[in-house]
């Protein structure tokens, strides 16, 4: 169970940066 929680922090942890990389880039065209 532990690995288990720990993998699922990992892939949380994965999806917020996924999402604000996607922020950033779509953010970066009407800055410029």
């Amino acid at each position: 169970m532990r690995r288990l929680r720990r993998w699922k922090d990992l892939m949380t942890t994965f999806f917020v940066m996924c999402l604000i990389i996607l922020w950033v880039v779509n953010l970066r065209p009407k800055l410029s």
